[in-house]
């Protein structure tokens, strides 16, 4: 199932864990002396565990096969018998809000266009990342700051330049679990970590056809879907730009997710519906 192209030797040996998310675990490893990220996703064994793994092979095939400054390269997939991981480059430089807290002269346009530039290649080639975001958590108080590392995808290489990672992962976990929930087959660590589209942890970044697709429905699709889209992608580039410029994530006054939900469904729904 697992394309030898894509295949990486198991390196989780002496590996240490430096972040926890709902749907996966992001390790340290050293690989023929070179530091690597392995992220390892949480998934039981089932009869439908194939199937899971299969929409994460797929997707592992695709990113393997792009080519751009912009985008982190993906050096392999490791398939053991209930673990699924991906390893990819360590990031010395964190994330991208990581990078611009550490460095105030940071060229924080720069950075931007180089979001801007991953994200029009993967539209280009037809594929929605679907999470885009600069940091996960509303308030550091709330949540310890190893957390940001794992949940954040835009992070900073080593020639200091913004890059693209996790696309895709979201959309094929998502579609895998809704497929398997509605079989009662599957079972996973836990159904709502793994779809951040029914939780609360990314309203932030979301556009409002996402959380409430049938009232904010987009007029040039045909069906009512809360599947990401290359618009909801621009939507999400939009608060990336608001969270690189203010220093902070969107609604960072509203410490709850469910009142940034509420917040924005009642503010679109008022601008397009009830303005006079």
């Amino acid at each position: 199932m697992l394309p030898t192209s894509i295949h990486f030797p198991d390196c989780s040996q002496g590996s240490v864990e430096v972040a926890y998310g709902g749907f996966a675990t992001v390790w340290q490893s050293m690989h023929n002396g070179v530091r690597v990220a392995v992220k390892v996703f949480h998934v039981y064994m089932t009869s439908d565990l194939d199937k899971l793994l299969g929409e994460f092979c797929r997707e592992g095939v695709a990113w393997k096969h792009l080519q751009h400054p912009n985008i982190l390269p993906l050096l392999g997939v490791t398939i053991s018998e209930h673990r699924f991981a991906m390893v990819s480059e360590w990031m010395d430089n964190g994330n991208i809000m990581q990078y611009i807290e550490k460095d105030q002269h940071a060229n924080r346009p720069m950075l931007l266009v180089d979001v801007a530039n991953g994200l029009k290649y993967l539209h280009d080639l037809q594929i929605v990342h679907g999470d885009l975001r600069g940091v996960l958590v509303s308030l550091k108080l709330i949540f310890h700051a190893s957390h940001l590392t794992m949940k954040a995808n835009v992070l900073i290489n080593r020639d200091k330049r913004a890059c693209l990672a996790d696309f895709g992962l979201v959309t094929a976990t998502s579609a895998a679990t809704r497929a398997a929930a509605q079989s009662s087959q599957l079972s996973l660590l836990s159904i709502d970590s793994l779809m951040p589209f029914t939780t609360g942890v990314s309203f932030r970044w979301m556009s409002p056809e996402l959380l409430d697709p049938e009232r904010f429905v987009i007029p040039a699709q045909s069906d009512v879907s809360d599947r990401p889209t290359t618009q909801s992608d621009c939507y999400a580039f939009g608060m990336v730009i608001y969270e690189v410029l203010c220093g902070h994530c969107p609604y960072v006054e509203i410490a709850s997710d469910i009142l940034v939900l509420n917040a924005i469904i009642f503010f679109f729904f008022f601008f397009f519906f009830l303005k006079p």
